[in-house]
C-alpha cells in the first residue's frame, strides 16, 4: 500500500486528474508492472482493488482509457521527474516509428524519445491514422518537435537523431532554418549528392574507405529534385557496411551520436517481445491506445529505474568481493 500512496502523491502533483482517477492510474501502473503484459485482461488480475472481481477491474480500466486524456506536456515532465533528469540537462532526441497489426487494424505510431543510459524513453508520440505501415510525413515530425520546443525549449536539445526515413528537403530544411542540431542516416546507395562540382551516388564518394574509419566531406547538395543542403559524413563499420550521415553544422562526432539511435530499438524491444507485449493489446482505438502507451511509458520508467538500481547494487557487491579477494591473492603469492 505504500507504493500505491507514493504513486498517488506523485501523480497528483504532476497530472491534472482528480483523486479518483489518480488512484485508478496508480493501480493500473502497478498492475502493469506485476503482469508485465499490457493486455487489460492480464492486468485486471493484478489490479489492487479489495473485493473487486476481475471483470470489474477490467471495465474500470476500459473506462479510464475512454475518459482520460493525459496532457502531453505534463506527462513528459512527469517522465523526466521519475528519472531525475535535471532542468538544465540536455537531451539527445530520437525519432522512430513502429507499427503492428491486430486483426484487421493497422497500428502505426511515431515516437520522439530521448536516449537514457542504454535505452530510449518516450516523451511524445502520435498515431499515424491514415497509414497502415507507411513512413511519417515531415509535418508529423515537425509537429512533435514543436511540442517538445514548446514544453522544454530549444536549449534542452543536444541533438535529434533519425534513420533513413527521416530525411527530405522539407524536414531537413526546417531543422536547418531553426538551427536545430541533427544527425540522420542517408540512403547511401539510392541518393545522389553533389560535392566539389561532381554529382554521383553518395556511396561512391566513400567507396575507397577502409573498415572502421570515418570521413567528412562538409556541406553538400543532396538529391536532384527538391535538392537541399546538409553536411555529410560517413563511417564504414567492422563488417564493411557503409553508413552515410546527414548532419547539421558544428556536430563534432556525428558517427558517435548516430550510434545512440539504436537505443530506441532497445525501447521497442522492451515494449514488445522482451517486456510488456505491446502488440498483444486488444485496444485498437487510436486515442485510447495512445493513452495506454502513456501508462506504459510511466511503468517503463519505473521498471528501468529499478533495474538500474539493482544492477548498481550487484556491481557494488562484486567490487567489494573483488577488493576482498585481491589482498588474499596477494598474500598467497607472498607466502609461496
Amino acid at each position: 500500500m505504500e507504493q500505491l500512496s507514493n504513486l498517488n502523491t506523485l501523480f497528483s502533483a504532476h497530472l491534472s486528474l482528480n483523486m479518483a482517477r489518480v488512484k485508478a492510474l496508480s493501480m493500473i501502473v502497478l498492475a502493469l508492472l506485476e503482469a508485465r503484459n499490457i493486455r487489460l485482461s492480464e492486468m485486471a488480475r493484478y489490479f489492487t482493488l479489495s473485493e473487486a472481481k476481475v471483470d470489474s477491474c477490467f471495465k474500470r480500466m476500459q473506462r479510464f482509457l475512454r475518459q482520460v486524456i493525459f496532457p502531453a506536456d505534463k506527462l513528459a515532465m512527469l517522465i523526466l521527474k521519475i528519472l531525475n533528469i535535471a532542468a538544465d540537462e540536455k537531451l539527445t532526441l530520437v525519432f522512430d516509428r513502429t507499427n503492428w497489426k491486430f486483426g484487421t487494424s493497422h497500428l502505426n505510431f511515431l515516437f520522439l524519445a530521448f536516449v537514457y543510459k542504454g535505452i530510449a524513453i518516450p516523451l511524445f508520440w502520435c498515431v499515424l491514422v491514415e497509414k497502415k505501415s507507411g513512413c511519417s510525413s515531415f509535418n508529423e515530425r515537425i509537429k512533435l518537435t514543436e511540442v517538445f520546443l514548446e514544453v522544454f525549449g530549444k536549449e534542452k536539445i543536444s541533438c535529434i537523431l533519425g534513420d533513413r526515413e527521416f530525411i527530405g528537403y522539407k524536414w531537413i530544411g526546417w531543422l536547418r532554418r531553426n538551427n536545430l542540431p541533427y544527425v540522420m542516416r542517408l540512403p547511401e546507395s539510392s541518393t545522389k549528392i553533389k560535392h566539389g562540382g561532381i554529382t554521383k551516388r553518395a556511396s561512391l564518394f566513400f567507396a575507397k574507405m577502409r573498415i572502421v574509419t570515418h570521413k567528412s566531406i562538409g556541406l553538400c547538395t543532396v538529391g536532384i529534385t527538391n535538392a537541399y543542403q546538409s553536411n555529410i559524413s560517413a563511417y564504414r563499420n567492422k563488417s564493411g557496411v557503409l553508413v552515410v550521415l546527414l548532419h547539421g553544422n558544428y556536430i563534432g562526432d556525428p558517427v558517435g551520436l548516430y550510434a545512440k539511435r539504436w537505443e530506441i530499438e532497445n525501447m521497442f524491444r522492451a515494449f514488445k517481445t522482451s517486456g510488456f507485449n505491446l502488440e498483444s493489446t486488444h485496444v485498437t482505438h487510436p486515442e485510447r491506445l495512445s493513452q495506454l502507451i502513456g501508462i506504459l511509458a510511466i511503468a517503463f520508467c519505473f521498471a528501468y529505474k529499478a533495474g538500474l538500481i539493482i544492477a548498481s547494487k550487484k556491481k557494488t557487491e562484486e567490487e567489494a568481493w573483488l577488493s576482498s579477494v585481491q589482498p588474499c591473492a596477494a598474500g598467497l603469492r607472498c607466502a609461496v
